[in-house]
């Protein structure tokens, strides 16, 4: 190894340990939010009931279809943390040649990464998979499966290369659906068929990549992806504590943009006004459309298992609505620092009282949908009283949430 080559080893790992610096103080204060606490609830919850499905799975289970879309998510998701910055285009890209050895750092922690994912999936889908009518060797399908993840986090580092993002997005569609034809194959028909038919797709993804042109090093597109990955811890950071670091870009969102035009003007209205559009704008929408989906889509499936007696869906309905709290929370930091509250006749009371009157829209939409979604199946199956008790908990947090906001944002205000 060349000095120059080592150097460049020591620039990827000084910058990996001052990442982890950088956020470690982060970590400790989502240690100290009671999140562990709730998270290991969960998971002694999903343990309990993986152990109880895989004991009495109903007739007609889609197996190979819950390890299709489960192991082509964990065989196609290929992160590559670089740790690179816009001043490298000048620094470094006179390196180019040597930049091998850099991304060869970041190509086996991807890969290390994946594997350990794909592991811990292949651990709790094998033994429901080993229930199917003729199922493969399970140690065969592992191994085929670490085939699989080693080929996909190649071709998504070509991929990273191709010039146009039209031919890139293209050959990335193409990557997840060859890869979810190839698990199906494993799954269903014999060991060498599937694996003539693995080849044969690997041959076609190999020769369709060596259409598009191609960077020799896609800095830019590197540069973004580590930006956004970075943007994505800090915004789960966020929840808990405020980034000065965090930068959002707007989103015009015209799908919620119309909601704007309801809002009177006037001052009673201003901030109302300003709220909501950052709530629609920023990332904030984002994250909690995400929240109900994900929160829904679990919500959905304990209520209809009836798990607990119907109170694990009122647990997760309660968990969800706490997480949306905490994110609109972070909302409070938004303009407190702004000249233009000096110069309109705004007072700082109003401004409370228009921030909880957001706030409470927002939760309050998200508690109904949240209750709706875990009603239906638990009233099918005569179940009322888990979701009278989501219904009084979501009622006694928005009663309770206004006198705290007041408070936490009274003093910030003064504070500035």
């Amino acid at each position: 190894m060349s000095v120059q080559s080592a150097s460049l080893t020591k620039i990827w790992t000084s910058r990996s340990r001052a990442f982890l610096k950088e956020i470690f103080p982060y970590i400790r204060i989502m240690s100290m939010s009671g999140l562990p606490a709730v998270c290991s609830l969960f998971i002694i919850y999903f343990l309990i009931s993986y152990f109880s499905f895989i004991h009495n799975i109903p007739a007609g289970f889609p197996i190979e279809a819950l390890g299709i879309a489960l192991l082509t998510l964990a065989l196609c998701w290929s992160p590559l943390r670089t740790w690179l910055v816009q001043a490298d285009i000048v620094f470094l890209m006179p390196k180019e040649h040597q930049m091998k050895l850099y991304m060869k750092r970041s190509y086996r922690r991807s890969l290390v990464q994946g594997i350990l994912l794909l592991a811990v999936i292949l651990l709790f889908y094998l033994p429901v998979y080993r229930q199917a009518a003729e199922p493969n060797s399970l140690w065969l399908i592992a191994v085929a499966a670490a085939a699989v993840k080693a080929g996909n986090s190649y071709f998504g580092w070509r991929e990273r290369r191709v010039v146009y993002d039209g031919a890139r997005i293209l050959l990335r569609c193409l990557r997840w659906l060859l890869t979810a034809a190839a698990v199906a194959a494993w799954l269903i028909a014999a060991w060498w068929q599937a694996l003539l038919f693995s080849l044969l797709l690997a041959g076609l993804l190999a020769a369709l990549h060596r259409l598009p042109v191609r960077y020799s090093f896609a800095w830019e597109r590197l540069i973004r992806e580590e930006a956004a990955t970075r943007k994505r811890y800090y915004l789960l950071f966020g929840m808990f504590t405020d980034i000065p670091a965090l930068m959002t870009r707007p989103h015009r969102r015209s799908y919620l943009a119309w909601l704007l035009g309801k809002i009177k003007y006037g001052p009673q209205h201003a901030y109302i006004y300003l709220y909501a559009a950052a709530i629609i704008r920023l990332e904030l929408s984002g994250i909690i459309m995400r929240l109900i989906a994900l929160g829904s889509f679990v919500l959905y499936w304990a209520a209809s298992a009836a798990a607990w007696s119907g109170y694990a869906a009122s647990l997760i309905s309660i968990f969800c609505l706490l997480l949306i709290g905490l994110q609109l929370g972070s909302l409070m930091q938004l303009h407190k620092e702004s000249v233009w509250k000096h110069v309109y006749p705004l007072s700082e009371k109003d401004r409370v009282k228009q921030f909880i009157t957001v706030d409470r829209f927002v939760l309050l939409i998200s508690a109904v949908w949240l209750c709706v979604v875990q009603a239906v199946p638990l009233m099918l199956q005569g179940l009322y009283t888990p979701v009278i008790v989501s219904a009084v908990f979501s009622v006694l947090y928005m009663a309770w949430r206004p006198k705290r906001i007041e408070k936490k944002l009274t003093k910030l205000l003064q504070d500035y």
